[in-house]
């Protein structure tokens, strides 16, 4: 009896500490809780920054990052987003690289996933609880400009909340 309980315990072990492990990959929760991270979403700040990372690679510059609006989801109107005549900036987009991973990805992905594609992290709309993570991002120059206007978009949501 003692063999197979062994055996079992040992199975266990062996299959948790790979899921955590990726688990951990995933979400960065450990490292984060660890670190005493802001948190958004259920997830850290490290997290967030890591697809911070993902989202900047798609363009030339941070700025063209920071300014990026999908077409398919309203946000607000920042200064300076309109040119001239009124009319909204056209920016282009890199497309995700393509892995053999995001192939297989992409055959299980949902159609609102497939919206989402050109969407920056949810973490830089700047919906209210976002503010500790950007906070923590807009210290680090890379994300700066990134996390600033997110901060102005939880702003501008913040007065929009108050008037009634």
């Amino acid at each position: 009896m003692k063999k197979w309980l062994r055996r079992t315990l040992l199975a266990a072990v062996l299959v948790a500490l790979p899921l955590g492990i990726l688990y951990e990959l995933a979400t960065h929760v450990g490292r984060g809780w660890i670190n005493g991270e802001a948190w958004y979403e259920g997830r850290p700040t490290s997290y967030w920054r890591a697809h911070c990372d993902e989202w900047l690679l798609r363009f030339d510059t941070a700025e063209e990052a920071a300014r990026w609006q999908p077409s398919n989801i309203s946000v607000p109107f920042l200064d300076g987003d309109r040119l001239p005549g009124g009319l909204l900036e056209y920016r282009r987009i890199r497309p995700r690289p393509d892995t053999f991973l995001t192939q297989i990805y992409e055959r299980f992905r949902s159609q609102e996933a497939r919206m989402q594609e050109d969407w920056p992290p949810r973490v830089l709309f700047g919906y209210p609880g976002a503010e500790p993570v950007l906070e923590e991002l807009v210290q680090e120059e890379e994300y700066r400009l990134l996390a600033e206007r997110a901060l102005r978009y939880a702003k501008v949501y913040r007065t929009m909340g108050n008037t009634k």
